[in-house]
């Protein structure tokens, strides 16, 4: 069996050799090892079995065959003595064959020509084996130099059986790549060639073969730069080293002082650790050459309130509405004058500030009360409590809560902002969007009414008289609970008296919005419903009323 043409079982005649098996067998493939051939044969008596090896060009050959023997003819090694390989970001990888004085220009000898468009021409690596155990050793190397500089010292020599390294450029975004390269699979590319994934098996090599006396040769770099992470370390390795490894500096690193952490051995045999300050502007420009070692690690830091694509949007009735950049801890009265401040017929009253922040925590309150609910009524039917709320309700408005996006409305005092009030001058932060509306003369009525709708607003009518503006109350009404959401998005509960429909006057403004919500003792859904209904009409009542005003 094994590399030879015609693999089987054989019978021979008494004084067969090996050559003779062979040759039964066809000879040997293109694969066939030659010269180390095994031949096991059977016990014999009290003996165990036995091997041999034979070289077919050598006597041995012509070992005779005994009955039962099991020849076996090994594959040639696929390791090649005078080769190189090239990998990653390069217009063709491959296996190539090495020559003496051959340097990294002769593999790769042009960007446009020889490397994809995204490589990283600051940092590739040659992998080299430095022993018969096969330990490797790192070499860094500036690959835009390199070839730009030919057969300088940028431009390194390279050795049989080395592998060159490029790298993808971390700087590549995605929606960059698919659209210089015009390639559905473009993203799954440059993935494969990432530091990650290129150095993986190298990394774990390094750690594999560092033993007593030669530590591992990796050092590790975070914050701000473009990929993070370990890397080799190489001969000569500097903090320069190290960040073009890591892709380059990000735009908020702090080049005044990054912290190079370092481990050592102290006298009681314990590791230590101690911290250093590198001012990366000098290490950059050559004019500081800090030499790193095994296990140390570079954290740059970030620019202290670095935000400088930290936006607000500002809409409706301001002299120039727009997208407007901002700093951190500006107020809101600062964005508003530097939008020119309010038109003639703003309703500073009814702005609507809104925040990403504070709709994510109400979609997902709404989704915790919506698992609320559902697993209070299983816990009712587990128990048997008396619960006339009939389950399919009680999933139909889990599944609204559920489904619930929130606003992130804000409630905002305009006008003490821009009065001076530093309690009503709220931060600004990235993602608000601020709208002023126009000025309204309205005040709308919803809820369990018999015909809901928005009336112009007197200042004389109170709550009582717009109800009766819109034909009264319903007989689910619930006229305890009754509230109004003022323009900008508050909440006021009336007084006893204003329930019970005296004369008094109700303090009601333009754009106000009157809720009526649903008897909860009507529905035989007990308190379930009034929870509901309070949630969805919070959420909407004060939009209805903006949308009022704005008509």
């Amino acid at each position: 069996k094994g590399a030879v043409n015609r693999p089987m079982i054989y019978e021979f005649i008494q004084g067969d050799s090996v050559t003779d098996a062979v040759r039964m067998a066809g000879g040997l493939n293109e694969d066939g090892y030659s010269t180390l051939i095994s031949v096991v044969s059977k016990a014999v008596g009290d003996n165990l079995p036995t091997v041999a090896n034979v070289d077919i060009n050598k006597k041995s050959a012509s070992t005779k065959l005994k009955n039962g023997d099991l020849v076996t003819v090994s594959e040639v090694t696929q390791t090649l003595q005078n080769s190189i390989a090239i990998e990653g970001a390069v217009v063709r990888p491959g296996i190539y064959a090495w020559s003496k004085g051959q340097r990294v220009s002769d593999l790769v000898r042009s960007v446009e020509g020889d490397l994809k468009h995204f490589a990283d021409l600051d940092y590739a690596l040659i992998v080299r084996e430095k022993n018969a155990r096969l330990d490797i050793e790192v070499l860094q190397v500036d690959l835009g130099a390199a070839i730009t500089q030919k057969g300088s010292a940028y431009d390194l020599l390279t050795r049989p059986r080395d592998r060159l390294l490029v790298f993808a450029s971390p700087s590549v975004g995605e929606d960059e790549q698919g659209q210089e390269a015009g390639v559905d699979n473009l993203a799954d590319e440059i993935d494969a060639m990432e530091r990650e994934v290129l150095l993986a098996p190298i990394i774990t090599k390094l750690k594999s073969q560092a033993r007593s006396g030669e530590p591992v040769q990796i050092a590790s770099i975070s914050g701000a730069v473009k990929a993070p992470g370990s890397f080799p370390v190489t001969q000569g390795f500097t903090a320069a080293d190290l960040v073009a490894a890591a892709g380059g500096l990000k735009d908020n690193a702090y080049l005044a002082s990054a912290e190079l952490r370092r481990l050592y051995q102290s006298k009681a045999s314990r590791m230590e650790a101690e911290y250093q300050d590198v001012n990366l502007s000098e290490e950059l420009a050559s004019t500081g050459a800090t030499a790193l070692m095994s296990r140390d690690h570079l954290h740059v830091r970030e620019i202290p309130d670095w935000n400088p694509d930290d936006s607000i949007v500002i809409e409706g009735e301001v002299r120039f509405p727009g997208e407007y950049r901002i700093r951190k801890g500006e107020g809101i009265a600062s964005v508003l004058a530097r939008a020119g401040g309010l038109t003639s017929i703003a309703f500073p009253q009814g702005a609507v500030f809104a925040r990403e922040s504070v709709a994510e925590q109400e979609t997902a309150r709404a989704k915790d009360f919506s698992r609320s609910v559902l697993r209070g009524a299983a816990s009712a039917q587990l128990t048997k409590e008396e619960n006339s709320a009939d389950i399919k309700d009680v999933q139909a408005i889990a599944e609204i809560l559920r489904d619930f996006e929130g606003t992130g409305r804000l409630l905002v005092d305009i006008e003490a902002a821009m009065n001076g009030d530093n309690l009503a001058n709220i931060a600004v932060e990235d993602g608000d969007r601020l709208m002023i509306p126009r000025q309204t003369s309205t005040v709308t009525v919803v809820g369990e009414i018999r015909l809901p709708g928005t009336h112009s607003f007197q200042s004389g009518l109170s709550v009582q008289d717009y109800l009766g503006l819109s034909a009264g109350m319903t007989a689910r009404a619930d006229d305890k609970e009754l509230y109004i959401v003022k323009a900008n998005g508050s909440v006021v509960r009336p007084s006893s008296s204003w329930i019970r429909f005296t004369n008094k006057q109700a303090a009601l403004s333009p754009g106000d919005t009157i809720v009526v919500p649903i008897d909860a003792g009507y529905t035989n859904n007990l308190t379930l419903w009034r929870d509901v209904t309070q949630v969805i009409f919070n959420s909407t009542a004060g939009l209805a009323s903006i949308v009022a005003a704005s008509k």
